[in-house]
């Protein structure tokens, strides 16, 4: 569902149902959705941009909390990338968030960073560039319009600015190789040396786009990704064993890049065919140890961007994605990490048609499933709205606790519905009635 290196993912494994309290099925189901629309707070709009008294609700439901993670239900729906940006606008106004983190390759936030800072580069040459295979559903109007935004922040507050960093490691581009070799080439000529040399095969190939890369590594054999990733490996310790020298700051960053790239060649080093659960809880916990690292160091409160399956602090399928990023944030910040999922009644969305890597389609959901966490929820009078299930009354906390099926659509169409229990995953829940396909660019 959430692979970068697979062509299509088999959704199997269930969680157990917690039993709900024993009265009449339809009278439960009332009491429920009655519960849930007491805590309901209906949405004004999505999209972003307007008043935004609507969200102050949701900025009591994130109090305290450091790291917001904000999902998607399926990775190809307006709407989700329209709340993101327009909840981005409000946490950076009235709560102190300055960073988006997105579901995207480190070396390509830094170049979206780079403009968000200075204003220098193309973010739609970018994005059309480097947000290719399982990013490509990030190459949006939707993408180009929280950038700009994030742009025009700090143009009008030079002293106060917002950043974007990308958390994954499905590709390490010349510029994070770049990064590294530069400051090893102020501290050490022969340490440069090494690490250009550790790094020749990590580069792309002459003429070689970041997509035919992705692509190029994954047909790589086996000892050649084991020998890439040992390379990468090797290079990071010798700059950690390096020390950090004169400038302090300047050595951190050079070993975050450094790590960056070793993640990612750890990562394509994983023998899908029978290791696929270990390479994705490797994954997980590098896009959290990313976003952790970036908490301690810049300081900045995040909002994080990815699908549901990665915000939640348990997964839906755990026999093939045994850890997820809420899970380790859950972990290491406590309250401090606010999961908030999605969800939807019908709609379109993108996706590839049947394999990852095929034909590339708008496809829809026609309504929700009988017995599905979207079957109630639509059941509540607000068509888009917000709900904190912390603070639901009993039965809804009990039904909450079950595990029941939900809408949850990864890189391809078709795909099953996922065991989901609520209670466990999230502590917030947006609600939307209708979706729409998200404007590709």
């Amino acid at each position: 569902m959430r692979t970068i290196l697979t062509a299509a993912i088999v959704t199997t494994g269930t969680l157990a149902v917690i039993a709900a309290p024993v009265v009449p099925a339809q009278a439960t189901s009332d009491v429920v959705v009655q519960q849930i629309e007491r805590r309901a707070h209906p949405l004004r709009s999505v999209e972003p941009g307007g008043p935004a008294g609507d969200l102050r609700p949701f900025g009591r439901m994130v109090d305290d909390a450091t790291v917001v993670g904000v999902g998607e239900a399926t990775h190809g729906s307006h709407e989700f990338f329209a709340l993101k940006d327009r909840v981005l606008r409000y946490l950076v106004r009235a709560k102190g968030f300055r960073t988006f983190a997105l579901e995207a390759p480190w070396s390509t936030g830094l170049k979206l960073d780079h403009y968000v800072q200075t204003g220098e580069g193309d973010p739609h040459a970018i994005m059309r560039a480097e947000f290719v295979r399982p990013y490509r559903f990030w190459n949006t109007e939707e993408y180009v319009d929280l950038v700009e935004w994030m742009r025009a922040w700090n143009l009008r507050h030079p002293g106060d600015r917002v950043r974007f960093v990308g958390a994954d490691l499905g590709y390490a581009g010349p510029n994070v190789l770049d990064a590294v070799e530069e400051y090893a080439g102020s501290r050490d000529a022969a340490l440069a040396d090494r690490i250009a040399r550790l790094y020749a095969d990590l580069r792309p190939a002459p003429g070689q786009t970041p997509e035919e890369q992705m692509a190029g590594y994954i047909d790589l054999p086996q000892g050649d990704r084991d020998q890439l990733a040992a390379d990468a490996r090797t290079a990071y310790t010798l700059l950690a064993a390096a020390g950090p020298g004169a400038d302090h700051t300047a050595y951190t960053w050079a070993l975050r890049h450094a790590e960056a790239v070793m993640q990612t060649a750890m990562l394509y080093a994983y023998d899908m065919a029978t290791e696929f659960a270990e390479s994705m809880r490797y994954r997980d916990e590098q896009m959290a140890k990313n976003l952790l690292w970036w908490r301690e160091v810049v300081g900045d409160r995040v909002l994080y961007s990815a699908h549901d399956n990665h915000v939640t602090r348990v997964s839906s399928q755990p026999d093939l994605f045994p850890e997820t990023v809420g899970g380790v944030l859950n972990r290491a910040l406590g309250a401090g990490y606010l999961p908030v999922g999605t969800s939807f009644e019908h709609g379109s969305f993108n996706a590839y048609d049947g394999e990852f890597g095929g034909r590339l389609g708008v496809f829809a959901i026609e309504g929700a499933a009988p017995g599905s966490n979207e079957e109630t929820f639509d059941r509540v009078r607000y068509d888009d709205y917000l709900v904190d299930l912390r603070r639901v009354g009993p039965a809804a906390r009990a039904w909450t606790a079950g595990s029941r099926p939900s809408n949850l659509v990864g890189l391809v169409w078709p795909d099953a519905p996922l065991e989901t229990a609520l209670a466990t995953s999230y502590d917030v829940v947006v609600h939307f009635d209708e979706v729409r396909a998200s404007d590709l660019r």
